[in-house]
């Protein structure tokens, strides 16, 4: 799993989506499970393929409804794919969770490679967070 995230950051989708697939064979539930499914969901968004990562984040968050931030990148996913009911869902359970959130801030981070970074932030702004 953490050869996954530092693939995604790296912003090498393939090669972290097949390594949080080898992570959920061995632990496909509770905490590791989730947050390989949460690692998988990004790394499908690295890769552009919105739909299937807005898929496995939709699935991460139900089984974990108390953890608020994988809804960034679920919007931003949902957005791009053109599931906007799903995206507006997500951003106001986002915003319940940050109601102070902002684009701004979010460029901030640097957990993810800058290109994907980039598509995040438009995803984000165009679901309707404020800059």
């Amino acid at each position: 799993r953490r050869l996954g995230f530092i693939e995604n950051f790296r912003g090498n989708g393939r090669v972290a989506a097949a390594a949080f697939r080898r992570a959920l064979r061995g632990w496909p539930a509770g905490n590791d499970g989730n947050m390989a499914l949460i690692g998988l969901g990004i790394a499908r968004f690295i890769l552009g393929d919105y739909g299937r990562s807005a898929r496995a984040l939709s699935r991460a968050v139900e089984q974990q409804p108390s953890r608020g931030w994988p809804h960034r990148f679920l919007t931003a996913a949902a957005t791009h794919a053109g599931a906007h009911e799903e995206a507006q869902r997500s951003l106001r359970s986002l915003r319940r969770f940050f109601p102070d959130l902002t684009v701004d801030w979010c460029a901030q981070s640097d957990a993810l490679h800058r290109e994907a970074k980039h598509r995040v932030l438009e995803g984000l702004a165009r679901a309707g967070l404020p800059r």
